[in-house]
């Protein structure tokens, strides 16, 4: 961010009696050392040097930014940034971020992602699976089937939570599990390349009584969508 300061530079109005020289009597002698003093104001104006915007010399008052000299606040507002959002010259204090400049805050957050289920602008946000969330959502209820947040949701009985988005893919009928458990077999016999043995009961239980089944422990939080046990046996001859 650039900060221009204004410079002065005031008339050359030469002193005779600074320069030591003797106090003119005449006519003649004061309208030389009038022109020499119009020559040595137009020698500093020429010292000066020229505004770097539009080349044309610098006049007695002039701005200067970072090394740079400029005849007017028209060729100094030429080098300022503009706002990457809405396209206005910024100057003064303002928001940067990387080459970017804002010229406020509202023009800073429509660049800022936004939380997927709230919409709020995030300058700190969370990816989850593929989603930006808040704070306050990336770290509250996730939904039991994706993992993702949620916001509301549906409790099931056993406690958890599941989106809207999941809900129509969840099974609670047993006679529609039963039918995709009877087609998860004959895949499984055709990856095997046998047939399998006659099916286990179904049953369609809460993750809360999960635990009290064989091999299951309560204090395991890990999720298990099935489990099969293989046994072969070779005979050799």
């Amino acid at each position: 961010m650039s900060t221009a300061r204004r410079f002065a530079l005031g008339p050359v109005r030469p002193s005779v009696r600074r320069c030591g020289l003797p106090t003119p009597r005449s006519g003649r002698l004061r309208a030389r050392l009038a022109a020499l003093s119009l020559l040595v104001a137009a020698l500093a104006a020429w010292g000066a040097g020229t505004c770097d915007i539009c080349g044309r010399p610098l006049p007695a008052r002039f701005l200067e930014s970072d090394g740079r000299s400029f005849c007017s606040q028209d060729c100094y507002r030429q080098t300022l940034p503009v706002c990457a959002t809405c396209g206005k010259v910024v100057s003064g204090r303002h928001l940067v971020q990387g080459a970017r400049h804002y010229c406020s805050d509202a023009c800073f957050e429509r660049t800022l992602p936004t939380c997927a289920l709230c919409g709020k602008a995030l300058r700190e946000s969370f990816t989850i699976k593929g989603r930006t969330y808040c704070r306050a959502h990336a770290e509250g209820p996730r939904c039991d089937a994706c993992s993702r947040p949620v916001e509301g949701g549906e409790t099931l009985a056993d406690g958890r939570v599941v989106c809207a988005g999941c809900r129509p893919s969840l099974v609670f009928d047993s006679g529609e599990a039963a039918v995709l458990y009877a087609r998860a077999r004959r895949m499984l016999a055709v990856a095997l390349g046998e047939p399998l043995p006659p099916a286990p009961p179904l049953h369609m239980v809460g993750l809360d009584a999960l635990p009290e089944h064989r091999g299951l422990e309560a204090a395991v939080s890990v999720r298990e969508l099935g489990r099969y046990q293989r046994e072969t046996v070779t005979t050799t001859t």
